[in-house]
């Protein structure tokens, strides 16, 4: 979950299957004021959510504007009012709405694979490097807004997000990729009101979160998750090996040398039984 210590009181994560994401960071990054940058596992073909907690002490007397743009292209705008926002339910984000045809409709956010191709000797074309270049980042930019006024006539556009063709397992490794996030299948949903504003604070961010997305494999790649030594490693290691390992891969490294045991057992029983 991205906390803010300049904006106390705004939470923000990404959920997946009803659950939030674990969140990395890198520690090496030189980020911006008024920034977060935080990493996640993206699973394939999974829908994702944004999820928006505003809490006490943050501010509730202006509305919030949350521009979200996926891979470089702006997919939402919406909307949290003043009594919205220390809600009991927070906001989540699950796609684009729109009008199309009379029917009020989303378009989930999914994680999509990107394709791999047999090795080719075709250069990458530049379009594609400069859309592979903007690939694999989720980013939420808060606005506070002035005096926002209801517009009966907006109805929202339908969004297309094109899909990556198939690239090299050199591009792809050049790159650390695995996937995109893409709108997925259309749903039917409420509906919802379109507002006019102005963006507040000289049309400046209060707060902007960058969610970094890739395979596990590709996190590890990057050094952002950190390889977990394989049991036998660790027999033949010494103290320090040990002294230099996290919780999270100590405990990885128990359930690994449980499931050997519970494996050994069984099998023991199934021979025993013949």
């Amino acid at each position: 979950m991205a906390l803010f210590d300049e904006v106390p009181g705004l939470e923000v994560e990404i959920v997946v299957d009803g659950q939030p994401l674990h969140e990395w960071q890198n520690h090496n990054a030189n980020i911006a004021p008024k920034t977060l940058e935080r990493y996640v596992e993206a699973r394939s073909n999974a829908n994702l959510q944004i999820h928006y907690s505003f809490k006490a002490p943050f501010p509730a007397d202006r509305p919030v504007s949350i521009i979200i743009t996926i891979d470089g292209h702006d997919v939402d705008e919406p909307m949290i009012r003043t009594f919205e926002l220390h809600d009991t339910e927070d906001y989540t984000s699950y796609g684009p709405i729109s009008n199309i045809a009379s029917r009020w409709v989303v378009q989930n956010y999914r994680f999509s694979p990107i394709e791999i191709r047999e090795t080719g000797s075709r250069a990458v074309p530049t379009d594609l490097k400069k859309k592979l270049q903007s690939v694999v980042i989720i980013t939420s930019e808060l606005y506070f807004l002035n005096s926002p006024q209801h517009n009966p006539r907006l109805n929202g556009a339908h969004r297309e997000m094109e899909k990556l063709p198939p690239v090299t397992e050199k591009t792809i490794k050049a790159n650390a990729l695995s996937h995109q996030a893409i709108l997925g299948d259309v749903e039917p949903t409420e509906e919802v009101e379109y507002y006019d504003a102005d963006y507040a604070d000289g049309g400046k961010a209060f707060a902007t979160i960058h969610f970094c997305y890739r395979s596990l494999a590709a996190l590890k790649d990057l050094h952002i998750v950190e390889r977990t030594p394989e049991p036998f490693d660790l027999v033949d290691g010494d103290n320090e090996t040990l002294r230099q390992l996290n919780m999270e891969q100590l405990e990885a490294i128990v359930r690994r040398f449980r499931e050997q045991e519970e494996t050994r057992l069984r099998l023991k029983r199934e021979r025993s039984s013949q």
